[in-house]
């Protein structure tokens, strides 16, 4: 199940498809403005870059089942952000998971997909 890793403060929080959160997103001026996010999408109406601690694609962890293992995260460094799509006011994670540094210039290298142009 698909999920991100937001930071406020000190406390790190997980949310999933069916949660709502505020996420940082990056402006074209480099300031951080913060935005309701609604889950995930497929589709990208305008692009954004959201600032996340993390994401991972692995279920979550059931510590009732034996057989359920911990999620492996992503961990993003501080220059950068998932591809997002904006749109009727609130924002979502790009799917799949593309990462994008400070500079819009697609993924870090060997840090997964890209897509240079929409960012």
């Amino acid at each position: 199940m698909y999920r991100i890793r937001l930071k406020t403060n000190k406390r790190v929080d997980e949310y999933g498809k069916d949660d709502t959160a505020t996420v940082g997103v990056r402006l074209k001026n480099g300031e951080l403005r913060y935005m309701r996010w609604q889950g995930f999408t497929l589709t990208i109406e305008h692009p954004v870059k959201l600032r996340v601690e993390g994401f991972t694609l692995d279920p979550g962890w059931d510590p009732r089942n034996t057989s359920s293992v911990m999620p492996r995260w992503h961990q993003l460094r501080d220059d950068e952000f998932l591809l997002g799509s904006y749109g009727a006011g609130v924002v979502k994670t790009y799917l799949p998971f593309t990462i994008v540094t400070e500079t819009g210039r697609g993924a870090a290298p060997g840090r997964g997909g890209a897509h240079p142009e929409k960012s």
